[in-house]
């Protein structure tokens, strides 16, 4: 039962730290994709 919870936490906190960095990411994306628009309309 012990090692069902731990491959399980395991997986949570893998799938936890990939979200994190596809989140973070796409918020660069963003930022990026926002200086670029405002700068095109300067």
């Amino acid at each position: 039962m012990n090692a069902i919870i731990i491959i399980a936490s395991a997986i949570y906190a893998i799938l936890c730290v990939l979200i994190f960095i596809k989140f973070w990411g796409f918020c660069n994306d963003v930022r990026e994709l926002k200086n670029h628009f405002v700068g095109k309309k300067e």
